[in-house]
């Protein structure tokens, strides 16, 4: 997990609310899921619909979509 957190990514607003930010990385789909915070994960990484893993503190090397 920790190569994908600090891999430089640029992530933008999606309409899904449960599915809030995604970032296309390297000819993949980023997705991050958003968990019942604080019973589960912030946030859950799915790379192709695939679950990599979970997100509660933001990756240093991650941007953050403009508003």
């Amino acid at each position: 997990m920790s190569r994908y957190l600090q891999r430089a990514v640029t992530w933008r607003e999606s309409s899904d609310p449960e599915v809030p930010l995604v970032a296309d990385v390297g000819g993949e789909r980023w997705c991050l899921r958003l968990g019942d915070f604080p019973a589960e994960p912030l946030f859950t990484l799915e790379i192709n619909g695939r679950v990599i893993g979970s997100v509660d503190n933001w990756p240093a090397a991650w941007q953050r979509p403009s508003s």
